[in-house]
C-alpha cells in the first residue's frame, strides 16, 4: 500500500470562509518531506490558518532553477513524521488571474468554471524504486522528486450583483401625525447573478430594524441565485433622533462578496411633533417649587400652563421621572404628584388629559414629605436642585421633559403650643416698713407635641441669656422633664418658672434641640417684674371706706371687732389675670397664631382666666373676693371664624380659674384680625383686650400672575436700556393680576441693599410718588404698579471719568402674596447707567394768565361774545429761559422738537453745544394763537403741552419739558387730552401720516434706482437690500423722526384718557410699516428657506430688527391687558420670529437687548 493517505477534505462554501482543508496521514515508518505545487492561484500551508498570512504569505518560496513551468510551488515544504497526521489549508490568493472567457461569464452574471490540481511532490531517496519516480517537467532540475499525491480542484467563480427596489422609501408624516406608531418598512432585494448574494446593512440607527435571515448572527441577508427576497423592517418613531422636521436616513447595503456593487437604501419622511406652548416656567424651562421642609404636613407646589397650539385635539399623559435627581436617594423622602389645578384631580399614570385645539390647562406639581421616612443628618440641599422631570407623553411616546427644581430642607420635628412666653407680675415690699421685697414666683405652662406617627423624638432643653448682663435677682428654670423622649404622636406638658426677689426684667431664649438631628427650635421668654404700688385712702362712707389706686379700683370694708381682734378695715382689689396669652402693656394682651395652612382643620387655643384679687386686712375666706366677668368680640361678624367656649363667668374666691377655649377656623385663606374684650364687671377699670391675629396660607398657589409685556409668562424682564445717573424714571410699570375669587394682599420689595444709593420705589401713580410697598387687589381684578427708578453710581471714586464710565445694574423686584407661603414672582430690571452729557435747568414751566371780563358787555341772553374778552399775561410771565449745559468736553448736537400749539421755542431746531458750554432756549406763549382760541382756553382753563429735547450722540440724554398755561387757581396739574381737547391728537396724526409718506417714498426710490442700475425687471426688494449691503441710502433722519413719533405715542399712551386715540395711531403707524403692501411687509413675508444664500437671511433679520425696535420699544411701556394692542403684540411676534432651520444655520440679530438703545441710536 501507500506510505501516506489523504484521509478527508472539506470544501469552503464561499470566498470568505476559512479555507479548503485536506488531511494527510504518514503510514510509513520513515519521515516524508513534501513540496506543494499547483497550476492555480492558490496557496497551500500546513500551519495554523490565518487569513492575512494566506493572502499575503510571509514565507519565502523555494528557489526554482531553470525555465518556468506550468506548475509552480504554492507553499512551504513540510515533513511528516511516522504515523503523523497533518491538515493542509488551500485558499485562493487575492490576485486571481481570469481568462477572457471567465470574465465574460462574470460580467453577464453567470458563473465561470475553473479546474486545476494541487500536486504534493516527495523528495527522491536512494531506496526508492525507480518505477515510482516521475521526473519533473523541468529536465534541468537537479533535484529529483516524485509525485506523491495529486488533489484535483474544481469549482465556480461568481461575482454576485444585486439591486434594491425601491431604493427610496417615503414614510410620509410620522410622529405626532401617526400617533407615534411604528411604521413598517418593505423593499425587494434582487440577485441579478447565478452566484449567491449576501448583503450586510450598515449604520442602522437604533430606531430602524430590518428582519435578517434568522440563522445569521451578523444580520446578513442572503438571496439565492437569480432570486428576489422581500425584506421587511420597522421604524420605531418613539426613538427618533429627529424631534421635528425632515427625516433622511441613508442605509448602505454592503455586497459582502462584491464590494464594487454599491447598494443603497434611503428612507425619507417628515417628523411632526405635538406643538405645545408652556407658560409660567423659568428661563431654563423649569418649574420651581417652594422650599419643602421635612418633616412637615405642608406641601410645596407650583403650576404651569400647557396650551395646545395644534389644529386638532391631543390626549396627554403625565408622569414623574425621578431618575435625574441631583441628590442620590433624595426622592425616597418625598413624593411628587401631578394634578389639575382646577379641581385638584390627580392625573398621573394612565389617565389622559384631553385638550381641544387652542385649549389650555393649568397643571399643578405638588411635592409632599413622606412621613414614614426621616431625613438623615447629612442629607439636605443647600439650594434648589433638580429633583425630577414632568414627562408629557402622547400615545406612549415622551414628547417633553420639564425639569422640577426644589430645595429640600430639614424642618422642625416638634410642635410648640406657643413661641413666646411673657411674664408680667408684681412683687410686694416686705411689711412693717422692712427693707427688701417678698420673694415672688410665677409659672407658665406650654405643651410640646411630636407630630410624627412613626418616629420618636429625643429632645433636650436649654436656656440662654439674651442680655449681656443677666440680673441676679431673677431666676428662671424649666421644670422637669427638661429632656427625654417624646413618642410618636405624644404631647408633653412643660412649665417655665420665674422666681424674683426684686423688681427687674430679663430676656431669655429657650432652645429645643432634637438630639438625633441638627434641627433646633426656639422660644422667646420676656420677664417683667414690677413693684406693687402703694395704697392711699380716698374717702370714707359710713362703715365702708372706698380706697383707690392709680389704675385700679379698690373696695375697703369696715369689719366689726371680735373677741380676739379689734375692728379692722379690709381692702379688696377685684382683679382677674389672663394666662396662656402674651401680655403687651396696660391690660392689653395678644395671641398671634402666625401662619396656618388652609384646610388644615380648626386651631384651638386654651386661655386661663384667674381671680387674682388682692385683700388687705382680712382673709380670703370671706365672701368678698368674687369677680364676675364677660367676654365679647368687638366685631360680631367675626363670629364666623372665631368662637369661645365661654362668654361669661363668676370666679368665687382668689385663685379660682376658668379655662376658656378659643377656636379659630382655617377654612379659607385670608388675614384674620380681631379684638376680644374681657370685662371685669366687679371692677370697671380692670378692662382687658385680647388682640387675635393669624394668617391662613393657601396650600396651593392662588391665581395670581404678573404682566410685563402684555401676556402671561414665567420670565419677567424689564430692560430700561441706557439711563443717566441722577435722573428719575417713572414710566416703566408692571401689572399684578388677581384671578382668584377673593381679595389678596401683595408685598413689593427689591433686591437693593439698604446702603445702595440707587432707589427703586413702587407707586400707584406715574406722575407722583404714591408709595405702595403693599397693595390690596380685589377678586378678578388687577393693579398697575409704576416703578420710580433713581439710579446713582455705586462708586465713590471722585476721580472717575464721567465721560466713559458705565455701570450695569441688575435689580430684582419681588412680588409675593401674603397668603402664599415661601413663593414669590421675580421681575429682573436691567439698565446700563452712565453720567449724562446734557443738563437742563428746568423741566417744567407754568405761565399764569388772567381774564378781563370788564370789556364784555352783559346781555339778557347770557351769550358770551368771546371776541370782547381779553386774555392777559403779566410782563414778567411772558417768557422763560431754559439753560442747557454740556458737562462733557466733547460737543453735543441738540435737537429740539416742538409740536405744541400754544408755545414758541426760539432758536434753530438743531444746534451744536460745544464742550463745557451753556446754551439757552427761550420759551414764550404764542399770543396770536392764544387769542384765536379764547373760547377753548376759557372752557378748559388749564392747558399742558410739552417740548422734546434730544442729544443725537447719547440716546439716554433726552428730556421732556412740560409747558403749562393756567387761567385758574391751580399751578401744578397734569392734563390728558380727551374728546374736548382734540388738537394734540390731530397734530400727532399729521406727524404719523407725513412720516409714512416719506417712509414709502424712501423705499420706492431705493427699489427703482437699483432696478434701473441693474436693468432687471425681476428684481425684488430683498435683492436690492442684499446687493447694496451697507451702501443703502441714508435714512438716519427718517429713522430719527420715527423715534420721535414713537416717543409721542408713549407720552400720550401713558395718559389715562388719551391712551385710546394714541393706541389707534400706533396701529396706524406700525401696521402701515409692516403689513399690507409696504416694503417691510414684503421683507417680512420673505421665506429664507427658499434661498440658500446666507446673505438673504442675515439681511432680512437685520432690516426687521432695525425697524422693529420702535414697535418693541412702544409695547414695552404698556404691560396691562389692552385689546387695542393685541394686533401689535401679534405683529411683534412675526417681526422678531426666530429662524429655526436654514442651510447655514444663521441665527437672527439679537433683539433681546434694550429696544430703547437700538431705537434711538439707529445703528445699522
Amino acid at each position: 500500500g501507500r506510505e501516506f493517505d489523504v484521509r478527508s477534505h472539506t470544501v469552503a462554501s464561499n470566498y470568505e470562509d476559512s479555507a479548503n482543508t485536506v488531511t494527510i496521514y504518514n503510514q510509513s515508518k520513515t519521515p516524508i518531506t513534501l513540496f506543494p505545487k499547483t497550476n492555480l492561484d492558490v496557496v497551500v500551508t500546513w500551519k495554523e490558518y490565518k487569513p492575512y498570512e494566506v493572502m499575503n504569505p510571509a514565507y519565502k518560496k523555494p528557489e526554482q532553477r531553470g525555465t518556468k513551468t506550468r506548475y509552480h510551488i504554492c507553499g512551504e515544504s513540510f515533513t511528516l513524521s511516522p504515523k503523523q497526521e497533518i491538515t493542509l489549508f488551500v485558499c485562493f490568493t487575492k490576485q486571481i488571474r481570469l481568462s477572457q472567457n471567465q470574465l465574460s461569464f462574470l460580467n453577464n452574471g453567470k458563473r465561470a468554471v475553473f479546474k486545476g490540481v494541487v500536486v504534493l511532490e516527495r523528495e527522491m531517496t536512494e531506496d526508492m524504486d525507480i518505477m515510482d519516480v516521475m521526473m519533473g517537467e523541468d529536465s534541468s532540475t537537479d533535484q529529483v522528486t516524485r509525485v506523491a499525491k495529486t488533489i484535483p480542484i474544481q469549482g465556480f467563480f461568481g461575482a454576485p450583483m444585486g439591486s434594491v427596489t425601491p431604493d427610496v422609501i417615503n414614510v410620509g408624516k410620522i410622529g405626532y401625525d401617526n400617533e407615534w406608531r411604528d411604521v413598517p418598512i418593505q423593499f425587494d432585494l434582487v440577485n441579478l447573478t447565478e452566484a449567491s448574494l449576501v448583503v450586510r446593512p450598515e449604520n442602522l440607527p437604533n430606531f430602524l430594524r430590518l428582519q435578517p435571515d434568522g440563522r445569521d448572527e451578523e444580520n446578513l441577508i442572503r438571496v439565492e441565485s437569480m432570486q428576489t427576497k422581500t425584506v421587511t423592517g420597522t421604524l420605531n418613531t418613539r426613538n427618533l433622533y429627529v424631534t421635528s422636521g425632515p427625516l433622511k436616513i441613508d442605509i448602505p447595503l454592503v455586497n459582502v462578496y462584491n464590494p464594487h456593487n454599491n447598494l443603497n437604501l434611503s428612507v425619507r419622511g417628515e417628523v411632526t411633533t405635538c406643538s405645545l406652548k408652556y407658560s409660567r416656567l423659568n428661563e431654563e424651562g423649569e418649574i420651581t417649587l417652594p422650599t419643602l421642609y421635612h418633616p412637615s404636613s405642608q406641601v410645596s407646589d407650583n403650576w404651569f400652563i400647557v396650551e395646545n397650539t395644534n389644529d386638532r385635539k391631543v390626549d396627554l399623559q403625565f408622569q414623574v421621572d425621578s431618575s435625574k435627581c441631583a441628590v442620590v436617594d433624595l426622592p425616597d423622602y418625598f413624593q411628587i404628584e401631578i394634578l389639575t389645578r382646577k379641581n385638584n384631580e390627580v392625573i398621573q399614570g394612565e389617565k389622559r388629559v384631553s385638550l381641544a385645539a387652542g385649549e389650555a390647562t393649568e397643571i399643578l406639581v405638588r411635592a409632599r414629605c413622606r412621613d414614614d421616612r426621616r431625613l438623615p443628618k447629612d442629607m439636605s440641599s443647600k439650594e434648589p436642585d433638580i429633583v425630577g422631570d414632568v414627562c408629557l407623553s402622547l400615545n406612549g411616546a415622551v414628547i417633553e421633559n420639564i425639569p422640577i427644581r426644589m430645595q429640600l430642607t430639614k424642618g422642625e420635628t416638634l410642635c410648640l403650643s406657643t413661641t413666646r412666653l411673657h411674664f408680667d407680675f408684681m412683687i410686694d415690699p416686705k411689711p412693717n416698713h422692712s427693707t427688701g421685697f417678698v420673694t415672688s414666683e410665677c409659672a407658665l405652662p406650654f405643651s410640646m407635641t411630636n407630630p410624627s406617627l412613626h418616629f420618636p423624638v429625643h429632645y433636650s432643653l436649654s436656656l440662654t441669656q439674651q442680655k449681656t448682663f443677666a440680673p441676679t435677682t431673677i431666676k428662671t428654670s424649666v421644670l422637669d422633664p427638661s429632656n427625654g423622649v417624646l413618642q410618636p404622636g405624644a404631647t408633653a406638658q412643660l412649665m417655665v418658672k420665674v422666681e424674683a426677689t426684686e423688681p427687674g426684667s430679663d430676656s431669655l431664649t429657650l432652645v429645643f434641640a432634637d438630639t438625633e438631628s441638627d434641627v433646633t427650635m426656639t422660644m422667646n421668654i420676656a420677664i417683667l417684674v414690677k413693684r406693687a404700688p402703694e395704697i392711699a385712702a380716698d374717702s370714707t362712707l359710713g362703715n365702708a371706706i372706698i380706697m383707690r389706686r392709680s389704675t385700679e379700683e379698690t373696695i375697703s370694708i369696715l369689719q366689726p371687732a371680735t373677741s380676739d381682734q379689734p375692728k379692722t378695715v379690709v381692702t379688696v382689689i377685684p382683679r382677674i389675670t389672663l394666662k396662656g396669652c402674651t401680655p403687651v402693656v396696660n391690660n392689653r394682651y395678644e395671641i398671634n397664631l402666625g401662619q396656618c395652612v388652609a384646610g388644615s382643620g380648626n386651631i384651638t387655643w386654651e386661655m386661663i382666666i384667674e381671680n387674682s384679687s388682692t385683700i388687705t386686712g382680712g382673709n380670703s375666706s370671706d365672701n368678698i373676693t368674687s369677680v364676675e366677668y364677660f367676654i365679647y368680640l368687638a366685631d360680631p361678624q367675626h363670629n364666623a371664624w372665631i368662637s369661645s367656649s365661654r362668654n361669661s363667668g363668676i370666679l368665687e374666691t382668689v385663685g379660682d380659674s376658668h379655662s376658656v377655649t378659643l377656636t379659630f377656623s382655617t377654612k379659607e385663606p385670608n388675614i384674620y384680625h380681631s379684638y376680644l374684650v374681657i370685662q371685669n364687671k366687679s371692677n370697671p377699670r380692670d378692662f382687658k383686650t385680647l388682640q387675635v391675629s393669624y394668617r391662613v396660607m393657601s396650600a396651593q398657589n392662588l391665581d395670581f400672575y404678573l404682566l410685563v409685556d402684555g401676556k402671561r409668562s414665567g420670565n419677567y424682564t424689564i430692560d430700561c436700556g441706557e439711563v443717566s445717573f441722577g435722573r428719575s424714571y417713572t414710566r416703566r410699570s408692571f401689572v399684578v393680576m388677581n384671578d382668584s375669587p377673593m381679595p389678596l394682599e401683595f408685598l413689593l420689595t427689591s433686591s437693593l441693599e439698604p446702603d445702595d444709593p440707587t432707589e427703586v420705589n413702587f407707586s400707584l401713580s406715574r406722575n407722583s410718588l404714591n408709595l405702595a410697598s403693599s397693595v390690596n387687589i380685589g377678586p378678578k381684578s388687577f393693579v398697575r404698579i409704576f416703578i420710580h427708578y433713581n439710579p446713582l453710581p455705586s462708586t465713590t471714586d471722585e476721580d472717575v471719568d464721567e465721560e466713559t464710565y458705565k455701570e450695569n445694574k441688575l435689580i430684582k423686584i419681588y412680588v409675593s402674596c401674603s397668603l402664599i407661603k415661601d413663593f414669590h414672582q421675580t421681575i429682573v430690571m436691567k439698565s446700563v447707567c452712565s453720567f449724562p452729557q446734557l443738563r437742563v435747568s428746568h423741566n417744567s414751566f407754568v405761565f399764569f394768565g388772567s381774564v378781563d371780563w370788564h370789556t364784555h358787555p352783559h346781555n339778557e341772553s347770557h351769550v358770551i361774545d368771546y371776541s370782547t374778552v381779553q386774555l392777559q399775561f403779566s410782563q414778567e410771565n411772558t417768557q422763560q429761559t431754559v439753560l442747557i449745559t454740556n458737562q462733557f468736553s466733547t460737543a453735543a448736537n441738540l435737537v429740539v422738537k416742538n409740536a405744541s400749539m400754544f408755545f414758541i421755542v426760539e432758536g434753530s431746531e438743531e444746534q451744536k453745544i460745544e464742550g463745557r458750554t451753556v446754551n439757552s432756549l427761550i420759551i414764550r406763549p404764542n399770543i396770536p394763537i392764544i387769542m384765536n382760541n379764547k373760547k377753548l382756553l376759557l372752557k378748559e382753563k388749564f392747558i399742558e403741552e410739552h417740548v422734546n429735547l434730544y442729544n443725537r450722540e447719547k440716546p439716554n440724554d433726552s428730556f421732556i419739558i412740560l409747558l403749562r398755561i393756567t387761567f385758574g387757581r391751580l399751578a401744578k396739574f397734569h392734563s390728558a387730552p380727551g374728546p374736548r381737547l382734540e388738537y394734540p391728537a390731530q397734530q400727532l396724526e399729521g406727524l404719523v401720516v407725513n412720516w409714512l409718506k416719506d417712509y414709502h417714498t424712501y423705499w420706492m426710490k431705493l427699489f427703482h434706482s437699483f432696478a434701473e442700475r441693474t436693468n432687471r425687471k425681476d428684481i425684488t426688494i430683498m435683492d436690492a437690500i442684499v446687493r447694496l449691503d451697507n451702501r443703502l441710502p441714508d435714512d438716519s433722519e427718517l429713522y430719527f423722526m420715527c423715534s420721535y413719533i414713537t416717543d409721542e405715542l408713549v407720552f400720550y399712551g401713558l395718559r389715562k384718557h388719551a391712551g385710546t386715540w394714541a393706541f389707534q395711531l400706533s396701529n396706524l403707524l406700525f401696521s402701515s410699516m409692516f403689513r399690507y403692501e409696504s416694503p417691510l411687509a414684503t421683507i417680512l413675508s420673505y421665506n429664507p428657506s427658499k434661498n440658500l444664500d446666507r446673505r438673504y437671511v442675515v439681511s432680512r433679520q437685520n432690516v426687521l430688527a432695525r425697524w422693529g425696535t420702535h414697535l418693541d420699544y412702544f409695547l414695552s411701556y404698556f404691560p396691562e391687558p389692552q385689546p387695542t394692542l393685541d394686533s401689535l403684540r401679534s405683529l411683534k411676534g412675526e417681526v422678531f420670529i426666530r429662524e429655526s432651520s436654514n442651510p447655514a444655520e444663521v441665527k437672527p440679530v439679537d433683539v433681546t437687548g434694550s429696544a430703547e438703545d437700538k431705537r434711538k441710536s439707529g445703528n445699522r
